[in-house]
């Protein structure tokens, strides 16, 4: 090759060399870049977990006292809307109540089906294991009107005051229930406390565990019907 023609190639060479250093430029001076925000999250806490909402308020264990300072039974949560025990005052099991859609079933501490509490159209019935009706409740001028299985009234829940009286057939009061922080308070007639739930506010739910005439069983079942089902 004469020397002519070396220089052409060069000249080529050189060509076909500016535009990929000029893309080279351009590419490796382009815009700034936003610089990344400090880092928020506390030691130890991944991004999955501070995505997820706190757990609300503790309400999974109810104590019912009668007197006040005297613990008879303790109801608490085994599975979130599906299974709650209730213990005595040593917490000594007593009975398991398994919650459906549309019912409440209950166990003692030996797995042998007690009762059911089973949601009707208007109100609830309550059976024992043969499937024999106990209880019929159904609402009543704003509160509930509760029968034996012969369909006799015998109680009476009214909303009264801010909170919820327990009469009996003939409208005498048996117990008030009456909303407090974190617990509802029972007076008697005379306006005594005498019994108290504590785990929860709701006077119109903790009025079933004063229920006359009833085992004790089916009074904390009613509880649990209440919160769960009703």
């Amino acid at each position: 090759m004469d020397l002519r023609g070396f220089h052409m190639l060069d000249r080529r060479r050189f060509q076909w060399l500016v535009p990929c250093l000029l893309l080279l430029l351009l590419g490796c001076t382009g815009p700034p870049q936003e610089p990344e925000p400090p880092a928020t999250s506390q030691p130890g806490v991944t991004g999955a977990q501070a995505l997820e909402p706190e757990a609300p308020p503790a309400s999974d264990r109810l104590e019912f006292r009668m007197p006040v300072e005297v613990v008879q039974a303790t109801l608490r949560v085994r599975q979130p809307g599906q299974k709650w025990h209730l213990a005595d005052g040593q917490d000594r099991p007593l009975a398991e109540f398994k919650v459906q859609p549309d019912r409440v079933k209950v166990k003692d501490a030996q797995d042998r089906e007690l009762f059911k509490i089973k949601s009707k159209l208007k109100g609830w019935e309550l059976e024992d294991a043969t499937g024999r009706r106990l209880l019929r409740a159904r609402p009543h001028q704003g509160g509930w009107k509760i029968e034996d299985g012969a369909e006799t009234p015998f109680a009476r829940i009214v909303e009264r005051g801010g909170g919820f009286v327990l009469e009996d057939a003939q409208g005498r009061e048996l117990t008030r229930a009456e909303a407090g922080s974190g617990q509802v308070l029972f007076r008697n007639p005379s306006g005594e406390e005498e019994a108290v739930v504590r785990g929860m506010s709701d006077p119109g739910v903790a009025i079933w565990w004063r229920l006359p005439a009833t085992d004790p069983l089916a009074q904390a079942a009613l509880v649990v019907f209440a919160l769960e089902v009703r």
